[in-house]
């Protein structure tokens, strides 16, 4: 074993360990980013479906005044 060896070994285990990270960091945001566009479509679908639910419920508020005229 010569004087350095063991500084040497730690200092690649470090960047492996660097490299390591910032590949859960980018994982991690493409995660981030696929989350950001679930959650944005499901906002425009839950807005969707109430406006349906509103609609659906005029059409069945009209129907009822129509059978009781």
């Amino acid at each position: 074993m010569h004087i350095g060896g063991d500084l040497e070994s730690a200092e690649e285990n470090l960047e492996a360990k660097n490299e390591e990270i910032k590949k859960i960091w980018r994982s991690n945001q493409k995660l981030r980013e696929e989350k950001d566009l679930v959650w944005g479509n499901l906002k425009r679908w839950k807005s969707g479906y109430q406006e349906k639910v509103q609609e659906l419920q005029e059409a069945s508020r009209r129907h009822q005044e129509y059978l009781q005229a």
